[in-house]
Order: C-alpha cells, then structure tokens, then sequence
C-alpha cells in the first residue's frame, strides 16, 4: 500500500510537473525519485559491519597475498590499496609503506567508502585474524579484488623487508597483542602492546 502511495504521489507530482517543467526535467525528476527509493531499500538489506561480524559469515571465501608478492607489486609499481587495521598506536610503532590506517574497532560503514571498489585491496594487522573479517565483509558487500596479506605484518617483518615508524623512518619494531604473537615474530622487535 504504501508502495502504491508513493507512486501516486509521483503521478500526481509530475502532472503538476508537466505544465511548468519540460519532458526532460520530468525525467530527471522520475529517475531521481527511483535512485533515491533504490537507495533506501538496498539500505534496508545491507548488514552493517557489526552485524555482519556478529553473523558469523565465516562461508565467504578469503584469499591471501603472500609478502614476497606484495612487494613484487611495490617492485613493480602496481596500484595497491594497503591496509593497515591495527590501532594507531600500533601502526605508529610500525607499518608497511603506503599503508593507511583503519583501525578494526572503528571500523563501520562510512569508513568503507573511502576504500576503492575497483582497486587492488589487500588488508593487514598483527596476525591476520581482524583482516579475514573485514575481507568477507569487503567481499559481502562486493568488492572483487581483496586479499589478507599472509601472517599481516609479522609476516611481512620475518620476511626482511622494511617497516616504517610514524615518522617514516625504518624501524625493526612491531607491536604485537600477545607474547604468542611475539614469539611468532621471528625478525624485529616485538613490542607488547
């Protein structure tokens, strides 16, 4: 009934319309009626993040990026969206180069949409388990190139390649959450969170 309504509505609107505004303007104004209405119920079917995490949608596939090819892309100069999903903190300690930072428990929908839907997605945190999540979400919502960079920056650290602090200068350092994440860390300086 209320679908009808506002199709009245329109009806009626655009009677009115067609004695002030020409055919053209009549569209603009139909066609911008059915974007917004479009919105509104692709809204009402979207999980936020935190529902989505709470569902549990462990059956959407993930793919991983091993450190040696992320920096064949770095090599190679090859767009890249990085990143980095650990607190500031963290990534003020160290962080991959060109890497932004989103931390996971700020992550909500308005953070998504700074993420490029048509680049290379490849996301990092400690260990993997935070960027896994954000992966099936970018994926749910149909991002189409989005991989976890494989054991995330202690991965990328045990490989030797370079890390940078806040400000930019190499660092050897890595903050870990746990003295298993510490241990895991084979190359640095685990730096316990």
């Amino acid at each position: 009934m209320q679908h009808f309504g506002k199709k009245l509505a329109l009806f009626v609107f655009s009677i009115l319309a067609m004695n002030t505004q020409s055919l053209d303007a009549q569209y603009e104004l139909e066609h911008e009626f059915n974007f917004k209405n479009t919105l509104e119920q692709q809204e009402k079917y979207i999980l936020t993040f935190d529902e989505f995490i709470a569902g549990n949608k462990g059956d959407l596939k993930v793919d991983y990026i091993s450190p040696e090819e992320l920096k064949e892309y770095f090599d190679e100069d090859k767009k890249v969206y990085l990143l980095d999903l650990r607190d500031s903190k963290a990534y003020q300690v160290s962080h991959i180069e060109k890497s932004r930072n989103i931390e996971f428990d700020n992550f909500n929908s308005e953070k998504i949409w700074m993420i490029p839907k048509r680049s290379k997605v490849v996301l990092y945190c400690t260990m993997g388990e935070y960027s896994v999540k954000v992966a099936r979400y970018l994926s749910y919502l149909g991002y189409k190139d989005v991989s976890v960079l494989h054991l995330s920056i202690v991965g990328w650290a045990n490989a030797g390649y370079t890390l940078y602090d806040g400000g930019n200068h190499p660092t050897n350092r890595v903050m870990v959450d746990n003295r298993n994440q510490a241990a895991s860390l084979k190359k640095g300086k685990a730096i316990l969170n």
